[in-house]
């Protein structure tokens, strides 16, 4: 039976999308419009201390949203300018804990697949997920709904971009992290840091950055068999601790016919086993922290390569319930949001790619595209020159409004001149019409 009906989205990529994640500098002038290949089955669950919601048909929700929800239920004022009414909203009491888990490479159809989705949205209130802008990929959603604000605004358009040639990590220095305040920024400012308790996690160190915004420490894989952690040494293990765990801890002993099905020596299962425990410790770390006011902001990326992995399935959905109900033990009064999301990608465009291999082009970078370059480009069906509106006809009549106003400055200081100096000891006419006659 399936747990869900199946999500409606906007299924194309349009001109608002890439312009809402364009920032000049740091992204490409040139893009193309076009259908969804994935990312078009994308939600959020929100638990915890919600208010009642209407139930009636709405647009998706935005990713912004997630965050403006969050920082509203934290009492740390508004991220955006303009509140969408169809978001959840929490009560104004106060939660004692906040677990955002966000899910890449998960949605709604692999979901269905899950062997205990049924409890996952149990209490929970299922939102279909829009992100409204394109390219994107995950330090870029992620910092987008910690900011409530779209990449055009907060600068972090992807994991990685060019400056002067040269590739550069995002949240690297304080000049490429998010120019907007997130909820870890203002939670800094106005709680205690005595009594916070943060942690924010991923599979990778940037990435791990953007799970609070370089705010806080980074919990990530140093290797594939190491997990370290800057600020809680008690969530670092290795590839050796992990295979301690499977034989001494009964959350790992109750998947032991599932892990024996799997090959652990592929590279892709042994990133994903030790995902898995990561978020063990992290569910074992709940009680030890439970009087101090915490937030988990977690990531997964290893199930969306292996989601034709029966046993995979099986497992993530265990340790995702484990998860929740550690965190529900320990916090009863805790809110949490549950993000499946697939990256969004479309269709190459044939005609647009091989123009612009004629030009030279990614290889010299489409961010110093010159106007006649652009201008050809530009006029390709479905290509979007986003940062840059104005077209060929614009240039042309710029160039002619230049030469214009040249010859009409030329033509009034010829006239001035000629106007300054006259002289009428030298114009008979001047004279006969300004010297009396009866002065000759």
């Amino acid at each position: 039976m399936l747990f869900f009906i199946l999500l409606i989205f906007s299924q194309a990529i349009d001109k608002t999308h890439l312009q809402n994640a364009y920032f000049k500098g740091r992204s490409d002038r040139v893009s193309a419009t076009g259908d969804l290949v994935d990312g078009g089955k994308n939600f959020v669950l929100f638990g915890g201390n919600l208010k009642e919601k209407k139930l009636d048909d709405h647009p998706p929700i935005s990713v912004t949203d997630i965050g403006e929800t969050i920082s509203k239920s934290l009492w740390l004022g508004k991220l955006k300018k303009k509140d969408n009414p169809d978001a959840p909203t929490y009560v104004y009491d106060l939660p004692s804990a906040n677990l955002l888990l966000i899910n890449f490479g998960v949605d709604a159809d692999i979901f269905n697949k899950l062997p205990l989705n049924s409890k996952l949205v149990e209490n929970r209130i299922k939102e279909n997920l829009d992100v409204d802008f394109f390219p994107a990929d995950e330090v870029s959603i992620m910092t987008t709904l910690l900011t409530g604000n779209l990449p055009q605004i907060h600068g972090v358009t992807g994991s990685k971009w060019t400056e002067n040639g040269k590739p550069v990590d995002a949240f690297s220095t304080p000049g490429r992290s998010s120019s907007k305040n997130s909820i870890f920024d203002l939670l800094k400012v106005q709680q205690n840091e005595s009594n916070l308790h943060i942690v924010g996690a991923a599979t990778n160190k940037v990435l791990a950055q953007a799970m609070t915004t370089d705010a806080y420490g980074a919990s990530y894989f140093d290797s594939p068999q190491s997990f370290t952690s800057t600020d809680h040494p008690d969530l670092s293990f290795t590839w050796q601790d992990l295979l301690q765990s499977m034989s001494d801890d009964n959350v790992w002993k109750q998947s032991a016919d599932l892990i024996a099905q799997l090959e652990l020596k592929s590279p892709a299962v042994e990133l994903f086993l030790m995902e898995m425990e990561y978020l063990n410790r992290v569910s074992k770390s709940f009680e030890r922290h439970r009087d101090a006011k915490s937030f988990y902001s977690l990531a997964t990326t290893t199930v969306g390569p292996l989601r034709d992995n029966d046993q995979v399935l099986a497992i993530f959905s265990h340790f995702l319930e484990n998860l929740l109900t550690e965190y529900k033990t320990a916090y009863p009064n805790g809110n949490d949001q549950l993000v499946f999301v697939v990256t969004p990608s479309v269709e190459p465009h044939a005609l647009l790619q091989s123009k612009l291999e004629g030009m030279g082009y990614p290889d010299r970078g489409l961010k110093h595209m010159n106007s006649m370059e652009l201008n050809e480009v530009c006029g390709t069906a479905g290509a979007v020159c986003v940062g840059t509106p104005k077209g060929g006809v614009y240039y042309q009549t710029y160039q002619i409004s230049i030469w214009v106003l040249f010859l009409a400055l030329l033509a009034t200081w010829s006239f001035s001149c000629n106007f300054a100096f006259q002289d009428f000891t030298q114009d008979a006419t001047l004279y006969s019409t300004w010297v009396k006659q009866d002065d000759f």
